[in-house]
């Protein structure tokens, strides 16, 4: 019930991706029920077997495990998330209102700087970026062979970067950022 409440307040995590013919994936809400269940073998998320969610809840005993896809949680609302499904939790199953300053509740507004990518903020050359077809063009008529090898002959780029760790961590943390988002930022940009 808790889960289900909490979708009121966060609909931006009860969503599904789709996937187009024009070859584009989209994401929409999910309007099925996320998956609750005893521990058990792992379900694969974005799946039938998941309902199509990013996310899944589990539990033992006294213990909760939660499961979502990483590429949905960079910020700092995935911990309000959670705070929320607990609050929901322990104020149905035990007829409390238990004292939790801060904790979003159903009902309450979204804030625009909730849902906002915090990565666009930093780079706003990202988010005016134009279509990709004229990026392409652009780096063909430049030179620029790895897109045209990867767009057209699926040939496999890698990249390796070198950032100390240390301020890699102390800069992701300054940005609200996760470590494994930024290094994607910075090859865009």
């Amino acid at each position: 019930h808790a889960v289900e409440k909490t979708r009121m307040r966060y609909p931006y995590y009860f969503i599904r991706l789709v996937f187009p013919e024009n070859g584009e994936i989209e994401v929409e809400e999910n309007p099925a029920p996320v998956i609750v269940r005893k521990a058990g073998p792992s379900l694969l998320l974005m799946s039938e077997e998941s309902n199509y969610h990013i996310q899944m809840f589990e539990y033992d005993g006294r213990t909760l495990y939660f499961h979502i896809h990483h590429a949905f949680t960079d910020g700092r609302s995935l911990i309000k998330y959670m705070q929320t499904v607990i609050y929901l939790y322990v104020s149905e199953k035990y007829g409390i209102t238990p004292e939790s300053p801060g904790v979003r509740l159903p009902g309450e507004k979204i804030p625009d700087a909730e849902t906002e990518d915090p990565m666009l903020k930093l780079f706003e050359e990202v988010k005016n970026m134009p279509e990709k077809t004229e990026v392409v063009k652009k780096m063909d008529a430049d030179g620029g062979k790895w897109d045209k090898q990867y767009m057209e002959n699926r040939v496999a780029v890698a990249y390796f970067l070198s950032v100390p760790e240390d301020s890699f961590v102390k800069y992701s943390k300054d940005v609200d950022s996760s470590p494994a988002t930024l290094p994607l930022v910075f090859m865009q940009k």
